[in-house]
């Protein structure tokens, strides 16, 4: 029943005004409110982010390369131009192969952020060309790691604090040195159009995405091959 101060709303009322409602009034029809309330979407998507593994990817030699000189027998796949030593300079960018598809699949099982030791004002076109249905959820650039002699190290806490669902991916093992119970190494790529890696790793994401703890998992392995 419906307290005298409670409005009481058409189904239409809610579809139009109230896409989250804060409220749902207890009476005869409360079912199709609850349905209302699912069926927005909203909750499911919230629920599901927060289960959800957080797969960090690397972004250099992972899943592009990159070089001011073209490779003899590959078309690049982009260019980027950025200043350097206040010269203008452009890089050929080439996709590594099955990107799209890997990047469409683990949308569907992951949270997936970006965390490169490159610039922003160099990483930023080169992810929003590898990623224009907004599969990536969150970008790390070089000032969030933390720089080794030549080396730069990336930090998870400032991903998340959550350890036991978090994984990162990266071609160089120094850069999750600081998370080394969450890091997966991948081959470095520099343009062999035959590579598979991608391929091969979705078969290892899959089997870890339902884990309670990764860490169980990638402590006792040096490389997911």
């Amino acid at each position: 029943m419906l307290l005298s101060s409670q409005k009481r709303y058409s189904k239409k009322e809610y579809q139009t005004k109230n896409k989250y409602p804060k409220y749902i009034p207890f009476d005869e029809n409360f079912i199709w409110y609850w349905d209302l309330y699912f069926e927005t979407g909203l909750i499911q998507e919230k629920l599901s982010r927060r289960n959800k593994i957080t797969l960090v990817l690397d972004l250099d030699e992972t899943l592009i390369h990159s070089n001011q000189i073209r490779l003899p027998g590959l078309n690049y796949d982009f260019t980027v131009s950025l200043k350097v030593k206040e010269a203008q300079t452009m890089f050929y960018v080439y996709k590594r192969p099955h990107v799209s598809e890997f990047l469409s699949q683990i949308s569907k099982w992951f949270n997936i952020v970006i965390y490169t030791s490159s610039v922003q004002e160099y990483a930023d076109p080169i992810i929003d060309f590898l990623d224009p249905n907004g599969y990536i959820k969150d970008r790390l650039y070089r000032c969030n790691c933390e720089q080794m002699s030549r080396n730069w190290i990336k930090d998870l806490s400032c991903v998340t604090n959550n350890f036991k669902k978090c994984v990162l991916v990266d071609n160089s093992p120094l850069a999750f040195s600081r998370n080394w119970k969450n890091g997966i190494q991948i081959k470095t790529w520099f343009g062999n159009p035959l590579d598979r890696e991608l391929v091969k790793l979705l078969t290892f994401l899959d089997a870890l995405r339902s884990l309670k703890d990764v860490r169980h998992i990638l402590e006792y392995r040096k490389d997911w091959n």
